[in-house]
């Protein structure tokens, strides 16, 4: 018998959620018989917090397979093991956390934050360390979410980021490659695939709302997209536009072709 866990965030072989989410154990036993349960466990220490019997579903090969959703509704270090009979699953390490984090912090907590963040599409490191450009997508974040506009990652915004909530959606997504801005909430997005690659924070002095096509580079890091207006470095340009940080224009002027379109809207 075996268990695996799905849900939250892990570092190794551990597994961490948000005080009050859940974590869903996905567990296999061999060989099977029809008709048989496991039951799935939550400890902390030696003590049993949670307890779910589920039905063994029989799969090719002689597998049963099953499924247990267990709410965490404590922060702490837990176990999870299933049972069934004289059978037990190598027990599993999670832990449920309330965190907050802001800048100069580093660790676990702000490495999972960026990595969480990074999963849903916005840009930003994987350092460890709560630097400016995780404060930029921590801000593009919130504005995404109606969230207030702030720089600092709060409970409220770590317990979306562990349930995998907060992907910016797309106006357009069958447009191929191309980007978004959206100017109500003053965010960049470059899009592919069908969903937004990357998410970052911008200022506008409103541009016109509209379909566009990029039209040429300037040596550095702007690029036009409608006569004098561009995507350019909040220290570049003061002629309108989108303005977003000197690091990002550098990254997002790499990725912009010429012809490539951008949608303006709100």
């Amino acid at each position: 018998m075996s268990i695996r866990l799905r849900g939250g965030l892990a570092r190794g072989r551990l597994r961490y959620v948000f005080r009050g989410q859940s974590v869903v154990v996905l567990g296999s036993l061999r060989p099977s018989a029809p008709g048989q349960h496991a039951v799935v466990e939550l400890l902390r220490g030696h003590r049993v917090v949670s307890r779910r019997e589920v039905a063994i579903t029989p799969a090719p090969g002689g597998v049963g397979n099953f499924t247990a959703r267990m709410p965490v509704r404590r922060r702490g270090a837990f176990r999870l093991r299933a049972l069934q009979g004289a059978l037990k699953s190598p027990d599993l390490p999670l832990q449920a956390v309330f965190w907050s984090a802001r800048a100069a912090e580093r660790g676990t907590k702000v490495l999972l934050l960026q990595r969480g963040l990074r999963s849903l599409g916005f840009a930003v490191p994987r350092s460890g360390r709560f630097g400016a450009a995780t404060s930029r997508a921590v801000l593009a974040f919130r504005k995404t979410n109606s969230m207030r506009r702030r720089r600092a990652a709060s409970p409220a915004l770590y317990a979306r980021i562990f349930r995998h909530h907060g992907r910016f959606t797309l106006r357009h997504p069958r447009a191929g490659r191309h980007l978004e801005f959206d100017r109500s909430r003053r965010v960049l997005v470059l899009a592919a695939g069908g969903r937004a690659w990357r998410v970052y924070d911008a200022s506008s002095r409103k541009p016109a709302l509209g379909t566009y096509h990029f039209s040429r580079k300037q040596a550095g890091s702007t690029v036009y997209f409608h006569g004098g207006l561009s995507i350019h470095a909040q220290r570049g340009l003061r002629t309108g536009g989108i303005r977003v940080a000197v690091p990002d224009a550098r990254r997002i002027s790499q990725w912009i072709t010429r012809g490539m379109q951008i949608f303006v809207y709100r």
